[in-house]
């Protein structure tokens, strides 16, 4: 599986630089912040995966996306700006599931957050965290975080959520890429 990460922290950074200023020159499954998602998939589609996930409208996330050609994650989540036609994306989300395997999620978190600290030994990181999951009403989730931020603001957010039984949700590995508008909105408007 360490092997599978570091071809995905590879796809996730060859597209940039040591000293890149922003997350527009990272990719994920060559999917990089600014492409319009109309490129990988049609309107339709991105209209039909559309959530209501956020109380504030500004921004919109189509989820459960599967491309033909997806090599290091199980689906993609992108994010834009609700009004906009084009469908520039402002965030990208990779997402690996572990059916029943929390352990092997930490693992490779802990590796890609490693790997990523070795390629930008001067960005700043976040202290990993691990919180109560809020979607999870009955307590018992669980989700692992950290980030590191841009001098920007733009961040790449990475999280193993361990759901309970209960929930009915699968284990997952993510790793985002943010703008810093649309962190400061999940941040501040969202939910």
């Amino acid at each position: 599986m360490k092997k599978l990460l570091g071809i995905v922290v590879l796809g996730l950074l060859v597209s940039g630089s040591a000293y890149a200023n922003d997350i527009s020159e990272f990719k994920i499954e060559e999917v990089s912040i600014g492409d319009s998602g109309l490129i990988y998939i049609t309107k339709k589609e991105l209209d039909e995966k559309k959530k209501d996930w956020f109380k504030d409208k500004e921004y919109s996330i189509s989820a459960d996306i599967e491309l033909n050609n997806l090599k290091q994650y199980d689906k993609l989540q992108f994010v834009y700006f609700t009004n906009d036609k084009n469908y520039i994306l402002q965030g990208i989300e990779g997402i690996k599931f572990y059916r029943s395997n929390i352990n092997e999620c930490y693992s490779d978190f802990d590796y890609v957050v490693d790997e990523i600290k070795d390629l930008f030994q001067n960005l700043p990181i976040e202290k990993k965290t691990k919180a109560t999951h809020p979607y999870d009403k009955s307590g018992k989730s669980t989700y692992t975080y950290q980030a590191f931020i841009f001098d920007n603001n733009d961040t790449i957010y990475l999280a193993c959520e361990d759901w309970s039984e209960e929930s009915g949700f699968t284990d997952s590995l993510r790793v985002s890429l943010r703008t810093k508008n649309y962190s400061k909105f999940l941040t501040n408007k969202a939910y």
